[in-house]
């Protein structure tokens, strides 16, 4: 919100606010699944269960014990919650739901967006990202999907899907370059595939020679620049150079 960072990590909600972190309680539960932030309300999901509960207006260090609902169409476990487009996506095991804010206060601030229930489930926690258009995610189908307003897009080709099947993916992410919006499907044991969102295009992408896994997890758009988190820990700014990392780049 321009002066907290708040994350779920662990089951743990944690709220930095410039010089101290701290693990605000209360609330409907503590085990938390995912958090995110929509009209200063930040919004936690409940780790393995159904339910999200969101914070005091402008206060992510408050939890009321009303601020709280249940998913209303599969009654399924809530993997993760986005933000995007002023509402918010929930992905389940098998279902997907779409919330809004109502514009009234504590207990009545969200509610499900009529028609906002889909029958298509999340892969996996970690295997959805928000862009400004929209989300990506990759289905409980094994099948990249786009959102478009409240429905969906395929977007994988068979080679992608049969990867998918083969293996299940870690991590999906996003970033840009010369102007290009790439949303990845990384895996552990086999080259990434990178969707090109404006030519609806895919590419394979690799660390070194062998083609093996791509080693980046993560990216962030900070200062202007693109970064990347790899599996050792380590941060590496993408920048159009002939090297990756230290290796020359194939």
């Amino acid at each position: 919100n321009g002066t907290s960072v708040t994350v779920s990590a662990g089951g743990n909600y944690y709220l930095w606010d410039g010089s101290t972190m701290s693990s605000p309680t209360g609330g409907q539960f503590t085990a938390m699944g995912s958090v995110t932030y929509l009209d200063q309300y930040t919004i936690l999901t409940k780790k393995n269960g159904n339910q999200f509960q969101w914070s005091g207006l402008a206060a992510p260090e408050t939890l009321a014990g009303l601020n709280f609902a249940t998913n209303e169409s599969n009654n399924d476990d809530i993997l993760r919650g986005l933000a995007v487009n002023g509402n918010v996506w929930f992905l389940n095991k098998t279902s997907l739901e779409i919330w809004y804010n109502t514009g009234q206060s504590n207990e009545n601030a969200f509610t499900r967006l009529s028609g906002g229930a889909v029958n298509v489930g999340c892969l996996g926690a970690n295997l959805a990202i928000a862009l400004d258009s929209g989300l990506f995610f990759i289905g409980d189908d094994g099948v990249a999907y786009m959102t478009a307003g409240a429905g969906l897009s395929p977007v994988s080709n068979p080679a992608v899907e049969s990867n998918i099947a083969q293996s299940t993916p870690t991590h999906c992410f996003y970033y840009e370059d010369g102007g290009r919006k790439f949303c990845v499907v990384r895996f552990s044991d086999r080259p990434a595939w990178c969707y090109d969102v404006s030519l609806g295009a895919w590419h394979e992408r690799t660390s070194g020679a062998n083609l093996g896994a791509w080693g980046v997890v993560s990216t962030v758009n900070v200062y202007g620049k693109w970064y990347c988190g790899l599996t050792t820990g380590e941060i590496y700014e993408m920048a159009r150079v002939n090297t990756d990392v230290s290796d020359p780049l194939i």
